[in-house]
């Protein structure tokens, strides 16, 4: 499973939102526009505008929008006798203008939750000090359980997201021993940011009615002792997580509207949520229906969830105002969370190699294709080799048992990360099949690959973009947020550069793998708008399509590369109104 869209973090999404009365969320009501208020053209000039036609940047002088959609684009003679008169004029005054960036893999209401309700024990990052030594972690659980509130409430829980023990120094877990020490009266419950494990005190296990003689192997034990070390899994983690409540005042769809607001700020005018329903599939609905009852900044799809996925559906179906087409599938685990199903074993941990989420490849293709034969697009996560291999051998019997299928749906594979050789490449490329990968593994976790997960070569062919390209698949960029932030002028960079976090006076990882700014921002515009089926309303700048575009502070083109994600996103405009800032 994909490292948000595992079953530990969904668990605690679910636990968290059981009880949450939806019927508190009070949504404004959307404000009435008359029918008969006359488009509004305006003409921006004066600023390179980046249209990223015809597999090119393909840049024009000028772009005319009236009402959603573009009007024009050429000189600004052309642009101007096609608006008519009237038009207001937007002088950029040397700013640039690139298509609205398009995010295709992503968890609303997860990251909301991770990033706005719970503890933040994530490792360091772009903007947070993080958690990067595991005196940070016991700092901040003294802190939580010490305020006011947790000290008079013993049953008040320490809630937390996003410990990582791969980019902690010395790679500690956070077992029971030091969260008794740090939190002796409150239980704790921290998971990990891989989603697939967490970790909680004895207070916690007592609650749970966890004791020395429970059996289930998703309880962790010493190796030494035998006893139970804190340290849960899977199914495990949602038996403790569903003791975790939110507070009753907690207006989750607000916390939602919030998130897609920072995503906008990020230059984002397109999401794809990959994998609605996995928290519960009434409660995502009424949560997406209240999100989506007032305009927000940005357009919204996403992928069903297949273990609440109608085989017997057709496409598509909505989830409030979100347009939903797309079955989600997990075949395996994290990378950095050694759960990734590879074809070698891991660094220095025997014949650990991780194993897939289907048994063989009969057991992915009986689930995969009443789906496929009713016309839905069907995207699966894979990290690790052999997994990836597994979801193309049954992509092709697809393909083959279903001739006449839609071929302009293009089929997924997200994160597509480690690859020892290029055969997996150039049999996506063959089949069609588009590639996501969550890029800023290479720039948060390649030191991680390269000296404790994977080690070299491995580590420096992760996300392998340049020998994608060459063989012709169509690559996308994404976050997987709340994994690693939205930010794709981020993507892009390291898309360019492949610097590691902190790390920009040393060696690139995996430098042959770089790709030019063309196709790095192609990753985050056209591609992922072909990913998902919106290329002929977005991803380019073209008369006829949806007005989203973002207006950046400098042009990409002369901007060196380790300064890319130094851009500033000065305003994201939608459907022909600028939603950021609002």
């Amino acid at each position: 499973m994909c490292d948000s869209c595992d079953p530990g973090l969904h668990f605690l999404a679910k636990a968290l939102t059981e009880d949450l009365d939806l019927s508190e969320i009070d949504a404004p009501p959307e404000p009435q526009v008359s029918s008969e208020e006359p488009l509004q053209t305006t003409i921006f000039f004066n600023g390179p505008i980046i249209t990223m036609e015809h597999d090119a940047f393909s840049p024009v002088e000028a772009m005319a929008i009236q009402g959603s959609t573009i009007l024009a684009v050429g000189t600004l003679p052309h642009v101007q006798s096609e608006a008519g008169t009237g038009a207001l004029m937007h002088d950029l005054r040397g700013k640039c203008i690139l298509p609205g960036f398009v995010e295709p893999h992503l968890h609303l209401i997860l990251s909301a939750l991770a990033e706005r309700f719970l503890g933040n024990f994530s490792p360091p990052s772009l903007g947070n000090d993080g958690i990067g030594r595991l005196e940070e972690a016991k700092k901040l659980v003294e802190t939580i359980s010490s305020d006011p509130e947790h000290r008079g409430n013993p049953e008040l829980w320490v809630a937390g997201y996003g410990y990582d023990p791969s980019r902690v120094e010395n790679h500690p877990d956070l077992v029971r021993d030091y969260l008794d020490a740090w939190s002796p009266n409150n239980p704790v419950f921290i998971i990990n940011q891989s989603g697939h494990l967490a970790y909680v005190n004895s207070r916690a296990l007592k609650l749970a009615n966890i004791d020395e003689d429970t059996k289930d192997p998703n309880y962790y034990r010493d190796p030494k002792t035998g006893k139970l070390n804190g340290i849960i899994a899977e199914t495990a983690v949602f038996t403790i997580g569903s003791l975790v409540k939110l507070p009753p005042t907690c207006k989750l769809a607000s916390l939602c509207r919030d998130t897609l607001n920072t995503w906008a700020s990020k230059g984002c005018t397109t999401i794809f949520d990959a994998g609605i329903g996995s928290v519960r599939l009434k409660q995502d609905e009424n949560i997406l229906a209240s999100v989506t009852s007032v305009p927000i900044p940005v357009r919204f799809y996403g992928a069903l969830a297949i273990q609440i996925a109608v085989t017997t559906a057709l496409p598509p179906i909505t989830f409030g105002k979100v347009k939903v087409q797309t079955i989600k599938y997990w075949g395996d685990g994290s990378t950095q969370g050694i759960t990734a199903a590879l074809n070698s074993p891991y660094l220095n941990r025997g014949d650990e190699k991780g194993q897939p989420s289907y048994p063989s490849d009969d057991a992915l293709y009986k689930a995969m294709e009443p789906l496929f034969s009713n016309g839905w697009h069907l995207m699966i996560h894979a990290n690790g080799d052999a997994a990836i291999g597994q979801a193309l051998r049954v992509y092709k019997s697809l393909f083959e048992a279903f001739p006449q299928r839609d071929k302009s749906i293009v089929h997924r594979i997200e994160h597509f990360t480690v690859t020892e050789n290029d055969d997996l490449i150039k049999t996506a490329a063959e089949l069609g099949i588009g590639i996501s990968h969550t890029i800023l593994h290479v720039f948060y976790w390649g030191h991680t690959f390269d000296k404790w997960v994977l080690g070299p070569p491995r580590a420096q062919r992760i996300d392998p973009v340049r020998e994608e390209v060459e063989a012709g698949a169509l690559v996308s960029f994404h976050s997987d947020s709340p994994v690693s932030e939205v930010n794709p002028l981020l993507y892009v960079r390291t898309a360019v550069t492949r610097l590691m976090f902190g790390r920009d006076d040393e060696e690139p990882l995996g430098k042959d793998q770089c790709v030019d700014l063309l196709q790095a921002l192609r990753g985050v515009t056209i591609n992922p708008a072909k990913q998902i089926k919106m290329d002929q309303d977005i991803g380019t700048l073209k008369k006829g399509k949806f007005a989203d575009f973002v207006i950046l502070d400098r042009d990409p083109r002369s901007t060196p590369g380790p300064e890319l994600d130094k851009i500033n996103v000065v305003q994201t405009w939608m459907g022909g109104k600028r939603v950021w800032p609002a």
